[in-house]
């Protein structure tokens, strides 16, 4: 888990007095998204509910989960972002969604309400040259390698790679 959270790099927690809760900055539309729960001088089981809502007018509830988890190991919620579940659509801007987590245990309640950036981009590419810098004149080699959201080699992606060159250097 503390992997694939490194490797997103954009990584979000919101920390309270007896829990902490971190996830990705963002969440990929069509992909699992992973959010870590840890409580803190909990003892015993609790019941947490989890879902996502729509933004800006919070007019649907989607991927939620309800379940009673033992508290004295973290707890791994996954949510599953589809472009159905988004019944606002986008106006070209960012989009977000909010996450919700709502843990109750006899005295010991809490909830945290969290913002989370949509992504719909749908996998990665990695670019390199085969040296880091060139003459004026020289021939650039350029190797460019698509996967897709689980790292996978990507295949029949069209791709359009613009490059600039900087004047005035």
């Amino acid at each position: 888990m503390i992997a694939v959270l490194i490797l997103c790099a954009h990584i979000s927690a919101t920390v309270g007095l007896d829990h902490t809760i971190v996830g990705t900055k963002e969440f990929r539309i069509g992909s699992d998204n992973n959010v870590l729960l840890n409580f803190h001088g909990y003892s015993g089981t609790a019941r947490v509910i989890a879902f996502l809502q729509t933004l800006p007018r919070r007019r649907r509830i989607f991927a939620r989960t309800q379940e009673t988890v033992n508290v004295d190991a973290p707890v791994l919620l996954r949510f599953n972002v589809s472009q159905t579940d988004l019944v606002e659509p986008s106006n070209g801007g960012d989009m977000y969604v909010e996450l919700h987590v709502n843990v109750e245990q006899s005295r010991r309640n809490f909830r945290e309400t969290i913002p989370v950036l949509l992504n719909f981009t749908s996998g990665y590419m990695f670019v390199t040259t085969d040296r880091p810098a060139y003459r004026p004149g020289e021939e650039m080699n350029v190797v460019a390698m698509l996967t897709d959201q689980n790292l996978r080699k990507a295949v029949n992606v069209p791709v359009e790679i613009i490059y600039k060159v900087m004047d005035h250097i």
